[in-house]
C-alpha cells in the first residue's frame, strides 16, 4: 500500500494539462507548509518579491513558482498573475523526488559538456556555472529558521539583509551572512552566535572551495535548524548588543 495525497475532480472527462516552467523553488519545513495549504488566498511575501517572474508566455506555457515541503516531498505549483496570493494553484504530491533528480541532470551535463569541449577531457566546473539561485536558511528575529532560494549575486544577497553585509564562517563550508551595519542602524536584536549578538535578519549558506556561495545540502539545512531554533529574547542592554567602533594606529 502506498499513501500519496491528491485532488479528484468529479466527472472529468479528460484532464486540461498545461506546461509548465517552475521559475523558483520556495523552501518550507512541514509547519509553513501546512500554513500556507491551509491559507492559499492570503498575501505571502515571497510571491510579492517574485510575482514578476509568474505568467503565461506567448506558447502558452505557466512560468510559476513552487512551494515546497522539504519534510513530506509534496509541492504546491504557483501562478499569482500579478497578484501577492496564490491565485492559480496545482497541488504536486511528492515532487521532491523529481526536482531533484533534474538538478542533478543539470549538473552531469554541464560537466560532460564542459569535458567535451576542452583539450584533455578534463575541466573545472565552478559552482556559479551551475548555481543562478541558491538555496540558504534564513534566520530572523522572533521567527523560526526557515529554507527560501535566492538569487545568488549582490542584489540577492543584500535583500535578504536589509543592506551592507558581512561574513562570519561558522565551519569550513558555511558561512553566516548578516548585515554590517545592524547595530549602528537599530536593527532588532536576533540570535547569540559564539561571543556576539547578531543585530537583523541573517542567513546561513554554502561555501565552495573557491570563495563562492553555494546551495546547503540537507544536512546542513537540519544542523544550523537546530542551532538557531531558540527564539531568544534580548533587553538591549547586553554588552554585546551595543554598537563599536575599533581604531588602529598605524605609524608613517
Amino acid at each position: 500500500m502506498l499513501k500519496v495525497k491528491g485532488i479528484f475532480e468529479r466527472k472529468l472527462a479528460k484532464f486540461n494539462l498545461e506546461d509548465c516552467i517552475i521559475e523558483g523553488i520556495e523552501f518550507m519545513d512541514n509547519e509553513e507548509f501546512e500554513e500556507f495549504s491551509k491559507n492559499l488566498l492570503e498575501d505571502r511575501d515571497f510571491i510579492r518579491d517574485r510575482k514578476e517572474e509568474m505568467y503565461i508566455d506567448e506558447g502558452g506555457a505557466v512560468h510559476s513558482l513552487l512551494a515546497l515541503n522539504m519534510g513530506s516531498g509534496d509541492g504546491i505549483l504557483i501562478d499569482s498573475q500579478g497578484f501577492d496570493y496564490a491565485r492559480y494553484t496545482n497541488y504536486l504530491p511528492n515532487i521532491k523526488p523529481y526536482i531533484d533528480n533534474h538538478r542533478a541532470m543539470v549538473v552531469d551535463k554541464i560537466i560532460e559538456e564542459a569535458t567535451n569541449n576542452s583539450s584533455n577531457g578534463s575541466r573545472v566546473v565552478y559552482f556559479d556555472e551551475i548555481e543562478e539561485r541558491i538555496r540558504i536558511l534564513k534566520i530572523e528575529p522572533q521567527k523560526l529558521p526557515s529554507e527560501k532560494e535566492i538569487n545568488n549575486d549582490l542584489k540577492g544577497i543584500q535583500d535578504e539583509v536589509e543592506g551592507l553585509f558581512e561574513c562570519i564562517y561558522l565551519d569550513e563550508n558555511c558561512i553566516l551572512v548578516c548585515n554590517e551595519e545592524g547595530k549602528i542602524n537599530g536593527m532588532e536584536l536576533n540570535r547569540r552566535v559564539g561571543n556576539d549578538i547578531i543585530a537583523g535578519p541573517f542567513f546561513i549558506v554554502g561555501d565552495s572551495r573557491n570563495g563562492e556561495f553555494i546551495s546547503l545540502t540537507d544536512g546542513q539545512v537540519e544542523e544550523y535548524k537546530k542551532e538557531f531554533s531558540e527564539i531568544q529574547e534580548f533587553t538591549g542592554d547586553e554588552p554585546e548588543a551595543q554598537p563599536w567602533m575599533e581604531f588602529r594606529e598605524f605609524e608613517f
